[in-house]
């Protein structure tokens, strides 16, 4: 969805921010005839070894909570196994949200189970284009 997701600004300003330098944008994949796009590839020097991250950025505007979850959780399996299947199997993926969405929706027991046994990393900002948790 990249640029057209409304939370698409917040998110790479709060990562810049917080010191990451966003080195694609989208990060394109092929995996056979496939073609993927991923919001962001983004690299941080810590403690003098580089980071290297994906995002996938999501607002979760859908009147439907869990119908756009379905689709939000088929997604981030899919780009993650595409991503172990290219040459940027060295990031790590996270799907960036809304705090308030987390908040009201993935905290429910039964969504954090799955984001729990599927291993879903999160990333959660706030309005003030602050990165507030890390997942």
């Amino acid at each position: 969805m990249s640029k057209d997701d409304s939370y698409y600004p917040t998110v790479r300003a709060a990562l810049q921010a917080d010191g990451w330098t966003i080195v694609e944008d989208p990060l394109r994949l092929k995996i056979g005839k496939q073609f993927f796009q991923i919001d962001l590839a983004c690299r941080k020097n810590k403690e003098g070894e580089n980071e290297e991250i994906a995002v996938e950025i999501k607002s979760f505007l859908q009147e439907s909570f869990i119908t756009e979850f379905y689709h939000v959780r088929g997604q981030y399996l899919t780009y993650r196994d595409a991503l172990d299947l290219s040459e940027y199997a060295h990031l790590k993926l996270y799907l960036a949200l809304p705090e308030d969405i987390y908040t009201r929706h993935w905290t429910n027991p039964f969504i954090d189970s799955i984001r729990l046994k599927d291993k879903i990393s999160l990333l959660l900002c706030n309005d003030k284009q602050q990165i507030t948790q890390w997942l």
